[in-house]
């Protein structure tokens, strides 16, 4: 029960950070990353200060003392935080399709220089790298006990963007290749790095508790 509700966390913010970047033109103008970074910045000078409120409910409570048990941090910390992210970009979205809307004929050139000026496209083979270790670091985070809720944070919210920012970039450029790399391999790569992360948790889960 406690892995099949990690599991939907994960799935539902992908899924509703999917939709946010794409309704939104966020991840049309290239401003998935800019956006993430600047929340990371955020969080880590304030937001990371700001707990979830109190809740009663036993069965939250006890998913969140297990997971604190065997993994070493707090899951409600995390979905909260999840959450202030999620509407961070729904704010961001919301601002952007309003400046795109209203400033129709120069929105695309001032977004075009924004990302020209941020150098995005020297960034991706750092994206390409961050698929591939982010899973890595969670599990030894988890496994040597020094994860953090905090990194645990961090770690799903740049993976989620680089994941996404990969395969969008590869959908704009209408190519199969991010450089001179397969986007199918480095996805299909990077997938099984998390199906093994989740092998790794359940195992760490049913040893612990």
């Amino acid at each position: 029960m406690v892995v099949l509700s990690l599991i939907g966390i994960l799935v539902g913010f992908f899924g509703i950070f999917y939709f946010f970047g794409t309704v939104f033109p966020i991840i049309r103008r290239s401003l998935l990353l800019p956006l993430t970074f600047l929340f990371l910045m955020l969080f880590g000078v304030e937001l990371k200060k700001i707990t979830p409120p109190a809740l009663t409910n036993p069965f939250i409570l006890l998913i969140r003392e297990a997971v604190q048990k065997a993994l070493g941090f707090d899951l409600l910390r995390v979905g909260y935080w999840l959450l202030l992210f999620l509407g961070w970009i729904l704010l961001s979205g919301i601002i952007l399709f309003a400046f795109d809307l209203f400033l129709r004929d120069r929105a695309g050139e001032i977004f075009a220089e924004t990302e020209k000026y941020l150098s995005l496209y020297g960034l991706r083979n750092i994206l390409v790298i961050s698929c591939f270790l982010i899973p890595f670091m969670i599990f030894t985070g988890i496994y040597y006990n020094f994860a953090t809720s905090s990194m645990i944070f961090v770690s799903v919210v740049c993976f989620a963007s680089c994941q996404i920012e990969v395969l969008s970039s590869s959908a704009n450029k209408k190519s199969g290749k991010i450089n001179d790399k397969s986007v199918l391999f480095l996805t299909s790569f990077s997938l099984v790095n998390v199906l093994l992360l989740f092998i790794s948790l359940v195992v760490l889960l049913a040893t612990r508790l």
